[in-house]
């Protein structure tokens, strides 16, 4: 009975999920201890060039509606933008290649054994 519960909910989700999940529970019993970390505020650790800086503009007022109301401009990626996932991966792959020379076990387990900021 629990065993069809589970296959009915894994059905239900999207293939992506399905696949996810799977390749995690699998990490987990490779061996006989599993390890898992987290990149701290990892969107925040990441930082965004000058000329890049326009396309993240936003105005603000003060809690009056009243007056000119500031312009600002984003120095880090946010949480929330349809990129930043992308950005975050795609940055933190990148700085695990530029030192795979000197790190190549911590490298490969960069890239191949995190999903976004996670680690298993």
């Amino acid at each position: 009975m629990v065993h069809t519960i589970k296959v009915a909910m894994l059905r239900s989700l999207p293939v992506r999920c399905v696949k996810v999940e799977c390749v995690v529970l699998i990490k987990f019993r490779q061996h006989r201890l599993a390890v898992a970390a987290d990149i701290k505020e990892m969107f925040l650790q990441i930082g965004i060039t000058e000329e890049d800086c326009d396309a993240l503009r936003f105005l603000c007022r003060s809690d009056r509606r009243e007056g000119q109301s500031t312009e600002y401009r984003m120095t880090r990626v946010t949480f929330g933008a349809a990129s930043s996932s992308c950005t975050a991966i795609y940055v933190k792959n990148a700085n695990a290649e530029k030192h795979r020379e000197s790190f190549p076990t911590a490298a490969t387990g960069i890239v191949q054994n995190r999903y976004m900021d996670d680690y298993l």
